[in-house]
């Protein structure tokens, strides 16, 4: 096995022809994060659909490394569901949780992915139909007051029955 070595966009950027590590499908991918990161910062944000194109093209260059390169690189993993449920806070109020299973970082990229650092995998993950604008705002939703949960409960399930989302309080 190659041991990882770490780099910077502008190493990838400007040093392809005398740094013997940087690969010809590195200049695709340079372009690509330079895309995601106009501030011209070395730590681009991997996300929506230039961020997904950029991982998936990292992940299948076999060298693509999650914080330490001395573990083996990442590699695609299976599909995993996206699961959604409502958890009570100390004051009563209800707070949306959104998990992967099994547990894993959601990456937003468009169409999502999730990282799962400990099996040094990434994966697709299933939605329920839901674009990532949608799952961005349902990843904004705010606390619920317990004097509200009845009444929200039931304009989600009337209002809004395709999302895979359960309501906070079972109707009545």
């Amino acid at each position: 096995m190659n041991k990882g070595r770490r780099t910077t966009l502008n190493n990838l950027r400007y040093s392809y022809s005398y740094l013997n590590y940087v690969q010809p499908e590195d200049q695709e991918i340079a372009k690509l994060l330079t895309a995601l990161n106009p501030a011209f910062k070395d730590e681009p944000l991997i996300a929506g659909a230039t961020g997904y194109l950029a991982l998936s093209k990292l992940l299948k260059t076999g060298r693509l490394f999650w914080q330490n390169i001395e573990q083996a690189p990442l590699t695609k993993g299976s599909n995993r569901d996206l699961k959604f449920n409502w958890q009570t806070a100390g004051n009563g109020d209800y707070q949306l949780a959104v998990e992967i299973d099994p547990p894993a970082i959601l990456l937003l990229t468009d169409p999502p992915q999730y990282l799962d650092d400990s099996l040094g995998v990434i994966g697709a993950v299933n939605t329920h139909n839901l674009s990532t604008d949608q799952l961005k705002n349902i990843l904004a939703a705010p606390l619920i007051p317990p004097e509200y949960a009845d009444e929200f409960s039931q304009r989600l399930i009337i209002e809004h029955p395709s999302l895979p989302l359960p309501a906070p309080k079972k109707s009545s």
